[in-house]
């Protein structure tokens, strides 16, 4: 402040930095200085690390902890349903000239009678069964099965479209790979068109194997 304004840097490097200490004086001290506010620095960084670190993983602990919770207390409150057994008949074995098959009945178009034969005509084709028709209707799931006519039950899901054929009596396309036909009386298809209006309401989903 004596020499202001005439005070310079030159003034204050001559006589308070360069003509007060020597460079041997600043290495000894600036460098422990220098080294040591590294250290702190790299310290507080890892420091600061570990710590979000462990912020993190609680965090993710807690979460987990809170999901585990959520899931016992799902779990204690979830009853399984029941499963019972289907009271109607569900696998039925026959025979070709192959051999013998279980097929499940699911998979059949119709059942009829040739020559006091009884036949499954079914997605794997045309078996030999050692039941009768009279037993089928009364084993088969009748939201299912339909008992056509005297010779023929036939499965809800294999039903195609059914037309006016002539003198009072109708034909049944079936959706097999021929689309085979039965003719069916007047009477009988008033009973068979009851039936089939309950396709949606009676018959569930898992018997849908056909079309």
């Amino acid at each position: 402040m004596e020499q202001f304004p005439a005070y310079t840097f030159a003034v204050y490097w001559k006589y308070y930095l360069s003509g007060t200490f020597s460079k041997a004086m600043y290495f000894r001290y600036l460098m422990p200085v220098f080294i040591l506010g590294y250290l702190i620095i790299n310290i507080s960084l890892v420091s600061d690390y570990l710590r979000q670190r462990q912020e993190a993983q609680d965090i993710a602990e807690a979460e987990a902890a809170q999901t585990m919770q959520k899931a016992l207390a799902l779990s204690a409150t979830f009853t399984p349903k029941p499963t019972t057994p289907s009271p109607y008949l569900g696998y039925l074995k026959g025979k070709n000239a192959s051999g013998e098959l279980d097929f499940p009945v699911n998979d059949v178009y119709y059942f009829t009678i040739e020559d006091r034969f009884y036949y499954a005509e079914s997605i794997k084709g045309r078996h030999l069964v050692s039941k009768t028709l009279n037993e089928l209707e009364t084993e088969l799931d009748p939201t299912q099965f339909f008992r056509i006519k005297r010779d023929y039950i036939v499965n809800r899901q294999a039903v195609l479209n059914y037309a006016y054929w002539e003198n009072g009596k109708y034909i049944v396309r079936l959706n097999t790979p021929d689309q085979y036909n039965i003719v069916v009386p007047r009477a009988r298809m008033h009973e068979f068109r009851e039936w089939l209006q309950g396709r949606y309401d009676d018959a569930p989903e898992e018997h849908v194997t056909l079309l």
